[in-house]
């Protein structure tokens, strides 16, 4: 009687040691150095690669944003030539203006003084 109270409680089968242990799939054995070495230098690698384009992003983002600066400085010295032309224009036509009128005021005296 007393062998029947001391009951052996039942061996876990390797699946319930392992929860992610699967019959059908092995378990990958443990990497050896040079396997390891060999993922250490790929993930190296990648993140080389990485900073680089990170760092190669970056750079041509400043240089967009330069070349956005120096399209709008083009512009405004652009318009303000084109401003500059305008005012030049029409202080010509008003300087040609004020001479014509001139010219006619002495056209007319003179025309005034001979009758």
């Amino acid at each position: 009687m007393a062998e029947r109270s001391a009951r052996i409680s039942r061996v876990p089968s390797k699946g319930q040691l392992d929860p992610n242990f699967h019959e059908e799939r092995l378990r990958r054995p443990t990497p050896d150095k040079s396997e390891l070495d060999q993922w250490v230098k790929e993930l190296e690698r990648k993140v080389a690669r990485d900073r680089r384009r990170d760092e190669l992003r970056r750079i041509r983002e400043a240089v967009d944003r330069r070349s956005q600066k120096m399209w709008a400085r083009q512009w405004e010295w652009h318009m303000c030539q084109v401003a500059l032309k305008k005012k030049q224009k029409e202080k010509m036509t008003e300087q040609e203006r004020l001479l014509r009128a001139k010219e006619e005021e002495r056209g007319m005296r003179e025309m005034a003084e001979k009758h």
